[in-house]
């Protein structure tokens, strides 16, 4: 007898560590007993002295509550479910309540879920708007295996490269990768795997579904689990062909009027070092024949570089630069 009650005690003890609500009802003299945690998590005193009524009125949903107790009592399987209630103090709260029969008693425990449920929902909701943002983004969004793998890729990027999702999915980001860029793209992977960066970004080239060369901005972030072992590589994929072509076009442009600026300061640098020369020469010059020839000479330097500075104008002018 001894040994049954300090059994008892320690299981109490136990229970209330676990925060796990003790509760019995007979069937026979309706008598019901809950522990200290059942009555904080219902925000019931010590003196409360509940009914069977009374329990169930707590719950939000009684006629589940109720058949749950009657399917428990009527069958000898253990049985669950999570219900919401308002407490005492008008509190709303989630629990999950197990029941079992036994020689005319149902009994069972009660947990507060509240924060788990809370937590879920959370989850549920972050999971929600990372979907959304995933799909709909404006860039493309892939994520990639440690391997290279694509397991999961949006619509965008699927419109950039043009691959569907379910063939991508069959494939690496090597597969589609320019073979020149490949390695630059491995190591800076393998960086973020070993920690020596926290993300990466670089100007690649794929290989779109038609063949044709795709130029993308690639930005590359690691997820790991709690452990801190990898999981899976983010990619946000920008499709910059166009801005590409327009740089070169651009840079072409610049090489041209590089190479146009330079023959332009030739020519009126040889013009000017010839007149600075003649100049020189005339005022140097007693002869008045050489003197006249010489002055000649400059007058024909001078109409030359005015030829080539109204020249220049005219291409200055001109809309679309043609000389």
């Amino acid at each position: 007898m001894m040994w049954g009650r300090h059994e008892n005690e320690i299981y109490q003890k136990a229970a209330s560590l676990a925060h796990i609500g003790i509760w019995e009802r007979n069937m026979v003299s309706g008598e019901v007993y809950w522990n200290a945690v059942v009555r904080e998590i219902y925000e019931v005193g010590p003196e409360y002295d509940p009914t069977v009524e009374d329990s169930l009125a707590f719950y939000t949903e009684k006629e589940k509550i109720r058949n749950l107790l009657t399917a428990a009592a009527e069958t000898d399987k253990q049985l669950s479910g999570r219900l919401q209630i308002n407490t005492a103090k008008n509190s709303t709260k989630w629990v999950e309540i197990r029941a079992a029969s036994t020689a005319g008693t149902v009994y069972g425990t009660i947990i507060d879920i509240t924060a788990q449920i809370d937590l879920d929902r959370k989850i549920a909701e972050q999971g929600e708007q990372f979907h959304h943002a995933f799909e709909y983004a404006p860039i493309g969004m892939a994520l990639v295996s440690t391997t290279g793998q694509w397991m999961r890729v949006n619509k965008t990027l699927c419109r950039i490269i043009g691959y569907g999702a379910d063939e991508l999915l069959g494939l690496t980001f090597q597969d589609i990768t320019h073979p020149d860029d490949l390695n630059t793209d491995l190591q800076q992977m393998y960086q973020l795997l070993d920690r020596g960066i926290s993300s990466y970004q670089m100007d690649k080239r794929y290989f779109h579904k038609n063949g044709h060369i795709i130029w993308v901005s690639l930005n590359v972030t690691l997820v790991r689990d709690l452990q801190g072992k990898p999981l899976y590589f983010v990619s946000q994929i920008k499709d910059i062909t166009e801005l590409k072509k327009h740089m070169q076009l651009i840079s072409a442009q610049n090489k041209r009027l590089l190479n146009f600026a330079n023959v332009v300061s030739h020519n009126i640098r040889s013009h000017t070092v010839n007149i600075q020369m003649l100049t020189e020469l005339i005022t140097q010059e007693t002869d008045p024949a050489e003197k006249e020839r010489l002055i000649i000479m400059l007058g024909t330097s001078a109409a030359s570089l005015q030829a080539n500075l109204v020249h220049l104008n005219q291409i200055v002018d001109s809309p679309d630069g043609e000389q």
